[in-house]
């Protein structure tokens, strides 16, 4: 779900600015929670601030760009713990699979 309703990814990343690739198709829909929707936008608005390694690996995100953009985009400073752990696990999920695909 996003925003409390299901939408199809494509239509999502739309609303969001977000352009796919011209041969992006979605195979499954997805759903995603009222709770996770905080940190689903952050992780979108922080997508150009990751560090990349020499090899053109990424290692993970620049936490003091992570915490300007939790300032400008006026996250109270009581809930950037908790959204930071939670934006720590997509990193994570998301630095897995860029190792598998190596």
């Amino acid at each position: 779900m996003l925003g409390g309703r299901k939408c199809k990814l494509d239509e999502a990343a739309n609303k969001l600015g977000i352009t796919l690739p011209a041969d992006w198709q979605q195979e499954d829909e997805y759903e995603l929670w009222p709770e996770h929707l905080a940190v689903f936008y952050l992780f979108l608005d922080c997508q150009t601030q990751w560090r990349v390694l020499p090899s053109g690996h990424f290692q993970g995100f620049d936490y003091l760009a992570v915490e300007s953009v939790m300032r400008m985009q006026r996250i109270k400073p009581a809930d950037r713990a908790a959204l930071l752990a939670d934006l720590r696990v997509m990193e994570q999920a998301a630095l897995d699979i860029w190792a598998e695909e190596d």
